[in-house]
């Protein structure tokens, strides 16, 4: 056995949790600190509240020609403003990142610019092909899963907003900054956390509608039973004239417990005519007991990899 003692290079876990308002490391700075520790393997970054911006830190340089490099890195939580995640992720690369699951606090806008790129430099993340849409009493959020993955999602990305309108709202505004990633998407399902403590109201269909404009290459739409009748208005502005324009590539709607609702029939064998008659024929499929299995599943390990990662919202 070496009798070589430990040094801070030979961190593999590092947890800066409850970060105070007062803390005064801006980005850049723990961006240098960071690259100091080449076998770093899970790093969590929770700020306390919303207060602290880079701004409030001190100032950074303009960002550096070459960026920090964490070559071990495979899991990164972060819990703050997006201003500092930003301008954290334009300064370092993550090559091996198969983990990554990101909180922002609500806020009017959201600049996420660095993001999708820090995204594409990452090689497993880039390869994602699968979203979810997931709404609960305490936030929104999307998540991004490997091909036919059956563990948790790979990449995940939530706001902490409990009124509904402004969740879809703050998502739809995240989603419509031209990130690479959801053009990839193939498969795309909406879901409503079980334990919700009431249904969301959206008011805004147009919002849902500029959610969906990203996903140009999604083939499969997945709608279960507890949301059916609120997309149902969805559907209908997705006829025309917009049956064309909005998702092009979908073939396949899956719509949990269809017959149950017949405002959503309604709603559904209009959008199917409308892309028929626009040359962009959609299927309705069954809804498989095996897929809703395996999506509780998932979102069950979901729910577990958050709680791991932080006990307290």
């Amino acid at each position: 056995m070496s009798d070589t003692p430990l040094s801070a290079s030979d961190l593999v876990e590092l947890r800066l949790d409850k970060i105070p308002d007062t803390w005064h490391i801006s980005p850049g700075t723990l961006a240098r600190a960071l690259s100091k520790l080449p076998r770093l393997v899970s790093l969590s970054i929770e700020f306390q509240s919303p207060q602290l911006r880079p701004d409030q830190t001190s100032q950074d340089s303009p960002l550096p020609l070459s960026r920090a490099v964490l070559p071990s890195l495979a899991i990164f939580f972060f819990k703050g403003v997006c201003e500092y995640y930003e301008d954290l992720v334009a300064r370092i690369d993550t090559p091996r990142l198969s983990y990554t699951f990101i909180k922002f606090f609500n806020q009017l806008i959201f600049d996420v610019s660095h993001l999708p790129k820090f995204i594409v430099r990452t090689e497993k993340l880039r390869s994602l092909n699968r979203a979810e849409v997931f709404f609960d009493g305490q936030g929104v959020g999307i998540g991004f899963y490997l091909p036919e993955t059956t563990v948790t999602r790979n990449l995940t990305l939530r706001i902490l907003c409990s009124q509904s309108d402004w969740q879809l709202s703050s998502l739809t505004q995240l989603c419509n900054q031209s990130w690479p990633l959801l053009s990839r998407v193939e498969r795309l399902d909406i879901r409503e956390c079980p334990s919700s403590p009431r249904e969301p109201q959206w008011q805004d269909k147009m919002q849902w509608v500029d959610l969906f404009h990203p996903f140009t290459a999604l083939k499969a739409l997945h709608i279960p039973r507890e949301l059916g009748p609120r997309i149902a208005p969805v559907l209908q502005e997705l006829s025309e004239p917009r049956a064309a324009e909005v998702l092009p590539a979908l073939d396949s709607l899956v719509v949990e417990d269809l017959e149950s609702s017949e405002v959503l029939q309604g709603a559904v064998q209009r959008f199917i005519a409308a892309r028929g008659f626009a040359g962009r024929p959609v299927d309705v499929r069954r809804w498989d007991n095996k897929w809703e299995r395996d999506l509780e599943w998932e979102w069950d390990l979901a729910r577990e990899w958050e709680r791991r990662l932080e006990v307290d919202d």
